[in-house]
C-alpha cells in the first residue's frame, strides 16, 4: 500500500477496520461460533499491519532496513544483508538484525494494530446494530444486496459514523521513495460500492 501511494497510517488502519467488518459481522450476530470464511480478510489485515509496523513512518518502531531470507546455502552480498526498500509487504523480506528483542517488539506492534482495528470494527458494528441486522434480513431474503442499495437504505437509519481519523498527508520532496498519487487519502464514511457483500 505504501508504495501505490497510500502513505497515512489512518488510511491503512480503516483498510484494516474494513477487512474487519466480516468476521467481526459474524460474532456480533453469531458470537464466538464463527466461519472460517474470513481467511481472505485475516490475511489482508496481517499484510497491512506488517506494513504498519515496517514502515519508517512508524514513530514507535519504524524499522526500515529490510533483507531477503538467506537459507542455508544462499549467503548475502554484505554483512548486513541485501537491503530492500518499500519492500515491506513482500513475506520473503524480513528487517534485517531481526534479533529475539527487536522480534517480540514487531509482533507485539503488529498484535497492538490488529487488535485496535478489530475493536473499532466490533465497535462500529455494535453501535449500527439496526443497519446490520437490515443488510442481514435483506440477505436472507434475496441472497445478494449491492452496495447501492444498502446505502439508499442506510438513509433513514440514522448510522454512527467513524471518527474520521486519516490525516492530510504532508508530502516531504527530500525524503526518498514513490510519491503518493492518491488524490482521496481522507475516509469517505459512505462512499459504498456496487459489490455483492458477505452473506451472512
Amino acid at each position: 500500500m505504501v508504495d501505490q501511494g497510500y502513505t497515512t497510517f489512518g488510511y491503512m488502519k480503516m483498510q484494516m477496520v474494513v477487512a474487519h467488518g466480516g468476521r467481526c459481522a459474524e460474532r456480533v450476530v453469531f458470537g464466538d461460533d464463527i466461519t472460517d470464511g474470513g481467511r481472505d480478510d485475516l490475511e489482508k489485515i496481517t499484510k497491512i499491519a506488517r506494513e504498519m509496523v515496517i514502515s519508517p513512518r512508524n514513530s514507535r518502531l519504524g524499522l526500515t532496513a529490510l533483507t531477503k531470507r538467506v537459507g542455508l546455502v544462499d549467503r548475502p552480498d554484505s554483512p548486513d544483508g541485501e537491503l530492500i526498500k518499500y519492500k515491506w509487504d513482500d513475506p520473503h523480506v524480513i528487517p534485517a538484525n531481526m534479533t529475539l528483542e527487536v522480534s517480540e517488539l514487531f509482533t507485539r506492534e503488529l498484535t497492538r494494530y490488529i487488535e485496535e482495528t478489530e475493536e473499532l470494527a466490533m465497535n462500529g458494528l455494535k453501535e449500527n446494530r439496526h443497519i446490520l441486522d437490515m443488510i442481514a434480513k435483506e440477505l436472507l431474503e434475496k441472497s445478494r444486496i449491492t452496495g447501492l442499495e444498502v446505502e439508499e437504505r442506510m438513509k433513514g437509519l440514522s448510522p454512527i459514523m467513524f471518527e474520521d481519523f486519516v490525516k492530510p498527508f504532508q508530502i516531504n520532496l527530500d525524503e526518498e521513495g514513490p510519491l503518493p498519487h492518491n488524490d482521496r487519502v481522507r475516509y469517505q464514511p459512505l462512499d459504498i460500492y456496487p459489490a455483492p457483500l458477505h452473506r451472512c
